[in-house]
């Protein structure tokens, strides 16, 4: 009689949850604007991805056919699957890659001010060991008040200025620094700009460099912050202990969160018809504050970039590491003249984002 009652109940639960890949899944093509509870679901695609492999396994342990529900929306949801988990072939064992014109090293780090301008030591010399060709950083600046430990712009630059003697800063001014994007290449830098963008309070570069003879650009974005708190990413500690006050602090958050998506929405169009008005080797790097199953993602993918870590990455990558908000919301994408043969997302917590390090071959 209980079996009677249970098996329904999980059959019905097998499906809700198979259902949840593809309505996330549409978070790539339905703007922020238009639905937010559909944007909250593509937020939540890694968690909804393992509940499925869960129900898969626990029906497969039970040799019911049952399996093939949430194995069907898993292969259904494969695009956004490899865009969330790197199934690529490790390279760890690989022959050195010659680093010639026609393979290129790229970084990608939102470095946090230099954690606030007392790690810059740390994250320059990690720059420098690792060595890439072109260094894309955003969050970045330097210190201008007279206080003494700092990392000021001399030292930053006596720092970079022996393997990277072209540079590119996009900043504004602060009370005690400078905040902006920035590029450093080992690369002659041929032309700059600033990328205007809608609801712009960070800053997004487009930089021409020449590489033995070929043009290359590189546009450093870091798109619209979420600009959530410390208090406020400690949500989860309110709902865990059924605080009273869970129902104010989400509506908070969740105004925060609306407010941010949907300004990315237009920064994510607007940016991508700047990628578009060029058909030279592109690639973009940057924070994007926003998870590869989203509106953001697929609108700059669309405009026929890859994401390096889609070629080459492995297991599940995430670029943000605090607060248990472990989500990959930095990426760095190609245009066709590329592939990538490597990418890494070295776990060094100078910041409160890892390093993206990728190797594209020149095609």
């Amino acid at each position: 009689m209980l079996k009677a009652i249970i098996r329904p109940i999980e059959k019905a639960a097998t499906l809700v949850v198979a259902l949840t890949l593809p309505v996330a899944s549409a978070s790539a093509i339905v703007p922020p604007s238009t639905s937010m509870a559909v944007t909250y679901m593509g937020l939540a695609f890694p968690v909804l991805l393992l509940l499925n492999v869960v129900v898969a396994l626990y029906w497969i342990a039970k040799l019911r056919w049952n399996f093939l529900v949430p194995t069907l929306a898993i292969l259904l949801t494969g695009n956004n699957v490899a865009k969330t988990i790197g199934i690529n072939h490790s390279q760890s064992t690989s022959p050195q890659i010659d680093f010639t014109k026609h393979n290129l090293k790229v970084m990608s780090y939102n470095i946090r001010l230099f954690n606030f301008y007392e790690k810059g030591k740390e994250i320059l010399g990690y720059i420098n060991k690792v060595s890439p060709d072109v260094v894309c950083l955003q969050e970045f600046g330097y210190y201008t008040g007279s206080k003494q430990g700092y990392l000021t712009r001399q030292q930053l630059m006596q720092a970079m200025a022996q393997r990277y003697p072209h540079h590119h800063f996009c900043q504004s001014k602060q009370k005690i620094g400078t905040y902006g994007v920035a590029l450093f290449s080992k690369h002659p830098i041929t032309a700059h700009s600033e990328i205007m963008l809608p609801h712009e309070k960070n800053l997004a570069s487009s930089t021409t460099i020449s590489v033995a003879g070929d043009t290359l650009r590189v546009i450093n974005v870091h798109l619209e912050s979420n600009r959530l708190t410390g208090n406020d990413k400690k949500l989860w500690e309110k709902l865990s202990k059924a605080d009273p006050e869970f129902q104010h602090v989400l509506q908070k958050v969740n105004m925060k969160l609306s407010n941010a998506y949907c300004n990315r929405e237009q920064q994510a169009l607007s940016l991508a018809e700047y990628i578009k008005s060029s058909d030279v080797p592109t690639i973009v790097c940057g924070d994007m504050n926003d998870v590869p199953v989203s509106f953001t993602y697929s609108t700059i993918a669309g405009c026929g970039l890859t994401d390096a870590f889609t070629e080459a990455g492995q297991g599940y990558c995430h670029t943000y590491n605090e607060n248990l908000f472990y989500f990959r919301i930095d990426a760095i994408f190609h245009s066709r003249h590329f592939k990538a043969i490597q990418h890494e997302t070295p776990h060094i917590e100078h910041s409160d984002h890892y390093p993206l390090v990728a190797t594209l071959q020149w095609q």
